[in-house]
């Protein structure tokens, strides 16, 4: 009878030990997918995310609008300028 209840009790330190060891598997799993859910957020809604490089591709296209704009109305008054100093010789000085 004793050694019944010595590999009953054997038995359910055994049955601890694997439980104990799956709950830590699941417990270190879970970790995992929040290390990794928390990274990808940081990488889609942070700093350095898609959104930000779409917003900036968007930026740098009007600012380049922008200096050819004013590239065009530079030369425009450059040019009435060289016309207005041909005709008047007063700003030949």
């Amino acid at each position: 009878m004793k050694e019944l209840l010595e590999e009953y009790n054997k038995n359910i330190r055994q049955k601890k030990r694997y439980l104990l060891k799956e709950i830590l598997a699941y417990l270190f799993i879970i970790i995992c997918i929040i290390v990794l859910g928390v990274y990808v957020g940081d990488i889609l809604f942070g700093e350095r995310s898609y959104e930000v490089l779409m917003k900036l591709q968007k930026e740098k296209a009007f600012l380049y609008e922008d200096i050819q704009k004013l590239k065009r109305e530079n030369a425009g008054l450059q040019k009435e300028y060289l016309e207005k100093k041909a005709l008047d010789p007063d700003l030949n000085k």
